[in-house]
């Protein structure tokens, strides 16, 4: 079982499926997220989180890819084909970016 199809499974298969093949006490009464992080470390799985098609699963990755899009984010601003749409963006990932490293904290 991997990280993704867990994801794919809703909360009642998600209850069933630990209690079929864990030893997980206290299932039903937790919400999805509960769920799925209580499952993950019974059965071993490593909780990563993908944006922008990279996958940050430490704090550390995530403020490299904070100060890369940054960085990209000035090029785009000295440069004097400016896409608006490509600054929102930045502006989107960077704000997940900094979301996530306050989860993983």
């Amino acid at each position: 079982m991997t990280e993704e199809e867990l994801h794919t499974m809703t909360v009642k298969q998600l209850r069933e499926f630990a209690a079929a093949n864990t030893k997980l006490v206290g299932g039903t009464g937790m919400k999805k997220e509960e769920l799925l992080d209580a499952l993950m470390a019974e059965l071993g799985i490593e909780k990563s989180k993908h944006i922008g098609g990279r996958n940050i699963a430490d704090k550390k990755s995530a403020k490299k890819e904070i100060a890369r899009l940054k960085q990209k984010k000035q090029t785009l601003l000295r440069s004097s084909a400016v896409s608006s749409k490509q600054l929102r963006n930045i502006r989107r990932r960077v704000h997940k970016l900094k979301k996530i490293t306050q989860k993983i904290a």
